[in-house]
């Protein structure tokens, strides 16, 4: 979180699960925080839950990607993000 303040950076790709800190409580603090809350998320995820990418993007992440990663639709997602900026 302090490399993410002190680098703002213009998107954030992250994980669902992770050490320390997983990917919703990493959503959950970026959508917080009012140095951070504008940065664009996409998650990655290797669970397919019946509503999980709903219930990610109503927690505040702008994109959810199930594993294995469409690297093709990354790029565009990326792309689109980039030109909005």
């Amino acid at each position: 979180l302090e490399q993410l303040v002190e680098n703002q950076p213009d998107v954030i790709i992250t994980d669902l699960m992770m050490p320390v800190m997983d990917g919703e409580q990493l959503v959950n603090t970026l959508r917080s925080n009012d140095q951070l809350s504008h940065i664009p998320v996409i998650v990655l995820t290797a669970k397919n839950a019946p509503g999980l990418d709903l219930t990610q993007m109503e927690n505040g992440s702008d994109y959810i990607l199930f594993k294995p990663i469409d690297h093709d639709r990354l790029n565009l997602i990326l792309n689109n993000i980039v030109q909005r900026q």
